[in-house]
């Protein structure tokens, strides 16, 4: 009888089925602590995949609303799809956001932050840009809707901003200070990307208590960035919260208590990614000279560098160990490795890296 029962009358299929949502973070875990479950490689962020994806779910259940909102911070990310309606996050727990950002330089890190940290915020921050190149301004402008170019730089410091980024070049910065000291509002904090810039000398050319030390790196563009970061002690937690939250929104950030630190981060970390440029370029020019089409040859090359970064990093194993798995005895990996010990390609790239920590810190006895 049932089975009759059932054939005649057959169960509504239901219209919601819970998305595979595991694993989800735990709420009192932080974007640089957590690490994700070993089933997942470990560049692979879920906590990011799911605040930058909004969650709409339609229910039939009587009474149900209907509609579970994104989760407002990575702190708050759960099984929503067990809540009937949108919970607001506590007030004792939110993160500070910055609403009103002026950009004083049209430097491209500056504008990668922007884009990266206005995309993720639920309420885009107002955004002010100054550049003396006026059209560089309209630019910025256009590529940022309902943001807006101030006429001279004080009015880009001043006027309740919230954070305040430095995009100039550190040759400027004497010139620029002496525009905007005393413009800056006690509670602002001042973001500086300048290079060789110590924290210390910003903080006493602007008449600035608040400031931050940050060296992005252009990876920021697609959220896989590394940005090494301090700052004066004078930021309270809740404007530590809103500098994480920024370069969180860019990938992965690194507080660091010694700036010397990021003088290092520079010379590795920011300008690493000309050295990989280079040496993928080269590596495409040997593909072309081989045979290859430059286009099947540079698809070969970004797909090796992207693979092998993403499993090193999945990896605890040590580099070298790693390199010596795909190294056979006599095998064609050891006679290329032995080429290119040769040619010095190590110590090469040791200089390299040292020359541009050297210079950082030239760029800071100069000014």
């Amino acid at each position: 009888q049932r089975i009759i029962d059932e054939t005649n009358h057959p169960r509504e299929s239901p219209t919601f089925k819970k998305p595979f949502l595991q694993p989800s973070l735990p709420l009192n875990s932080s974007r640089s602590s957590y690490q994700p479950a070993t089933m997942f490689p470990q560049w692979f962020n879920p906590a990011r995949t799911l605040m930058q994806t909004s969650l709409s779910v339609s229910r039939k259940t009587a009474g149900a609303r209907g509609i579970i909102s994104s989760a407002r911070s990575r702190k708050h990310i759960e099984l929503l799809e067990n809540k009937e309606e949108s919970e607001d996050v506590p007030s004792s727990e939110k993160r500070h956001n910055f609403r009103h950002i002026s950009v004083v330089g049209s430097g491209v890190l500056a504008e990668l932050l922007m884009n990266r940290y206005a995309n993720a915020q639920g309420v885009a921050p107002q955004i002010t840009f100054y550049d003396k190149d006026k059209e560089r301004s309209s630019i910025l402008e256009f590529q940022h809707p309902g943001s807006i170019v101030a006429d001279t730089i004080q009015d880009a410091a001043g006027n309740g901003v919230d954070l305040l980024v430095l995009a100039v070049k550190p040759q400027n910065m004497d010139a620029v200070a002496s525009e905007i000291r005393g413009s800056i509002m006690p509670n602002t904090v001042v973001l500086s990307i300048l290079a060789g810039t110590p924290i210390d000398m910003i903080a006493t050319k602007l008449k600035a208590s608040k400031v931050v030390r940050a060296m992005p790196n252009t990876p920021c563009a697609v959220g896989e960035g590394m940005t090494v970061w301090t700052a004066t002690k004078t930021l309270t937690d809740a404007d530590r919260d809103g500098v994480e939250a920024l370069f969180a929104s860019t990938g992965e950030n690194l507080f660091v208590d010694d700036e010397n630190y990021i003088d290092m981060a520079t010379a590795v970390s920011a300008s690493g990614p000309a050295y990989v440029y280079l040496a993928m370029e080269a590596m495409v020019d040997a593909g072309v000279m081989m045979g290859f089409p430059r286009s099947i040859a540079t698809k070969l090359v970004q797909s090796t560098f992207q693979g092998t970064g993403a499993y090193a990093m999945q990896s605890s194993r040590h580099l070298a160990q790693m390199r010596t798995d795909i190294t056979s005895p006599g095998g064609t990996t050891a006679a290329a490795l032995y080429g290119l010990e040769k040619g010095g390609m190590r110590t090469a790239l040791c200089d390299a890296v040292f020359a541009a920590y050297n210079r950082t810190q030239e760029l800071g006895r100069e000014l």
